[in-house]
């Protein structure tokens, strides 16, 4: 016995005649294929796909690269991060200002910013034997100073000159 939905007639009175023959057509066409002409078809399907494949994987691709473009370009310009308190350590004879000043670090983005020649610029000073800089999450840096002893110390006119060991 038949199940009751093949016995259902399918209401092709809505379709032109037309539209039946071209259907009918497209049938036989498939029906009749080789089947190499059928495999090549396959074959087209499937190189389709990988070609849509690489399209989504450069796309994506393309967005992640303009994404981390976009992010370093918000970080390097953002007040985010930038310097914005400079704190020396170690210094008693050299003043902090001119130490602050000789680095030059405050205003400048702390993600760019070049320690070794801010530490160089520090160490420029007479003063000052050895610098190092660190820097602190956010906007904070810390300057590490270590001045000169003084083993001598002579007086010409009103100039007082310092000789460390």
């Amino acid at each position: 016995m038949r199940p009751p939905h093949w016995n259902r007639q399918t209401n092709t009175s809505r379709i032109s005649r037309q539209q039946r023959a071209s259907r009918l057509k497209l049938n036989n066409s498939r029906r009749y294929q080789s089947r190499a002409a059928q495999e090549d078809q396959g074959r087209r399907h499937v190189q389709w796909r990988r070609v849509i494949r690489i399209i989504a994987k450069t796309a994506v691709l393309l967005v992640l690269i303009s994404a981390a473009a976009g992010g370093a370009v918000w970080a390097s310009e953002s007040p985010l991060f930038q310097v914005s308190t400079v704190t020396v350590v170690g210094n008693s004879t050299v003043a902090e200002a001119d130490v602050a000043g000789a680095a030059a670090v405050l205003g400048q983005n702390i993600l760019l910013l070049n320690a070794d020649q801010a530490a160089e610029r520090v160490r420029a000073l007479p003063a000052v034997k050895r610098a190092t800089i660190y820097t602190k999450p956010f906007q904070e840096v810390i300057i590490s100073v270590e001045e000169r002893e003084p083993a001598a110390l002579w007086r010409v006119g009103s100039t007082n000159y310092l000789e460390d060991s």
